[in-house]
Order: C-alpha cells, then sequence, then structure tokens
C-alpha cells in the first residue's frame, strides 16, 4: 500500500478560517519559518484539496484551502505495516475529537465513541494504492466488476475490507458476533449496491438488515430488542448521521449499539 511521506511532502498554501476575514499564507517543509508538521492543520491541508472546507474536530473550527501547491511524496509500505503504524497520526494533529476512536489505536471505546479504521484524504483518492483509493472504488463501484489493472483481474479492494472488518474490528476488539444483531445504514452507490451490506455478509455469513426503514415496525422489534447492535457505515464525514440512526436503534428497544464506520473525513463528502 501507499502512504503520504509527511516528512518529504513541500508546497505552497492559502488558507482562510471561516470566523475570519484574513487569509493565511504560508509553507510546509520549504525552510525555517515553513508551519510545523504538529501543527494541526498542517496535515489537513496536505490530505484536502483546493476549495475543501475542513473541520478542525476538536477546536469546532473550520477552514477553506483557497490555494495549493504542494508536491504530495508517497512511500510504499506492506499491508501489515500499515495498519500498525502507517494509518495512524497523533489524535491532536489530525483534528480528532475523542469520541473518534481509530482502531489501529485500540483505543478506549464507550457507547458514544465512533469506531473507525481509515482516514479519508482528498488529495490522495487518485493515487492507486492509498487507502482513499481503495475506498472510494470500493464505495462508488461494483466489487464484482473486472479490473484488467488488478493482479486478480477484479477488484481486490472488497478483500481489504473485509479483512479489515474481521481482523482490525471484530478480533481487536474482541467483538462475537453471536447473539447480536447488525445492521448497515443505507448507503447505496451509483450501482445501487449498498457494499457495506456485501462485505458485512462476507465475513459473518450472515443476513445483514440494511433498509432501516422498517426494522421499527412492531413486529420486527424482537430482532434488535435487549440486543446489542453492530451498526456499520462507510465513509463518514459528519456524525451526526450515524448517531441519528443509533438512537432511532435505541429507541426501537436496542440495549446497546456499537459504531463502525470505515472511515473518517474531514471534509463533507
Amino acid at each position: 500500500m501507499k502512504v503520504i511521506d509527511y516528512e518529504k511532502t513541500r508546497g505552497y498554501f492559502q488558507i482562510q478560517y471561516l470566523d475570519d476575514n484574513k487569509p493565511i499564507v504560508g509553507s510546509i517543509n520549504v525552510d525555517n519559518t515553513s508551519m510545523k508538521l504538529e501543527a494541526i492543520v498542517t496535515k489537513l491541508i496536505i490530505n484536502n484539496c483546493e476549495n475543501d472546507i475542513v473541520t478542525i474536530d476538536e477546536k469546532d473550527l473550520q477552514f477553506k484551502i483557497i490555494a495549493k501547491d504542494i508536491e504530495i511524496i508517497y512511500k510504499d509500505v506492506i499491508e501489515y505495516d500499515f495498519f500498525e503504524s502507517f494509518n495512524l497520526y497523533n489524535e491532536r494533529e489530525a483534528g480528532i475529537k475523542s469520541k473518534y476512536v481509530n482502531v489501529s489505536e485500540r483505543g478506549s471505546y464507550n457507547g458514544d465513541n465512533i469506531l473507525f479504521q481509515f482516514y479519508y484524504k482528498n488529495a490522495e483518492v487518485n493515487e492507486k494504492g492509498t487507502a482513499s483509493y481503495v475506498l472510494k472504488n470500493i464505495f462508488e463501484k461494483s466489487p464484482r466488476i473486472s479490473d484488467e489493472n488488478s493482479p486478480k483481474g477484479y477488484f481486490n479492494e472488497f478483500d481489504i475490507l473485509c479483512r479489515t472488518f474481521k481482523t482490525n474490528f471484530l478480533a481487536k476488539y474482541e467483538i462475537d458476533i453471536e447473539g447480536k444483531a447488525i445492521c448497515c445504514i443505507p448507503q447505496k452507490n451509483k450501482h445501487g449496491i449498498n457494499i457495506n451490506k456485501l462485505i458485512i455478509e462476507e465475513v459473518t455469513k450472515r443476513d445483514v438488515r440494511s433498509d432501516m426503514s422498517d426494522i421499527f415496525e412492531v413486529e420486527d422489534y424482537n430482532s434488535i430488542k435487549d440486543k446489542t447492535v453492530i451498526l456499520i457505515s462507510g465513509i463518514i464525514s459528519d456524525e451526526q448521521e450515524i448517531i441519528r440512526y443509533r438512537n432511532k436503534l435505541i429507541d426501537a428497544g436496542a440495549k446497546s449499539v456499537i459504531m463502525y464506520a470505515f472511515a473518517k473525513a474531514s471534509v463533507k463528502l
């Protein structure tokens, strides 16, 4: 897999905070006056694109990337190393609130936290081999469509997400799916396919409810009543949607809800 080499990526930018009329011009890795990599906004600028409005969650601030002339440098890492280290960057640097827990960090979890696997970065979606490229492909296309660029002749992105759900979420958090209900937020791609549903059914070998509109009928209460429900989302850029569905499940009788998203984005998608 490929990851951004933040130490070698360099260039110039212009941003503006939405609550301030004064633009800020700066650079990254250019000279001694450049913004430090430890600054909260540095990697958010690198990770996103011109005209993106980026949210710094921990400060409830937003800024717009007005201009960006940054050469992004990538480096290759093996998949194991990616999940163990390269998918991480300090929560303070990422601007991620404690309500989000990156599963690679094996952080503390409670019913209000949202577990997620990847950071989705707009700036790398067109770079083959990156996590964002994998996510864009799998959630926009059908995993069964032939891909001549894949060594196996089909999208191996599907396999990657199946493995991450099984080993980096269920196994790492020691979640036994027996006796638990599994629901997917109804997110369909342009082919009308709910990729979340396909992934979970492949891993668990169980039918997964993805149309949540009918689970609140009286005759369906038994499917979730007094049970722990695993609620799955794809790429999440606003926690309100998954929390809204979590609350509906609780109101419908669920004992508790474990919220999981395959990726967290810092911009609205």
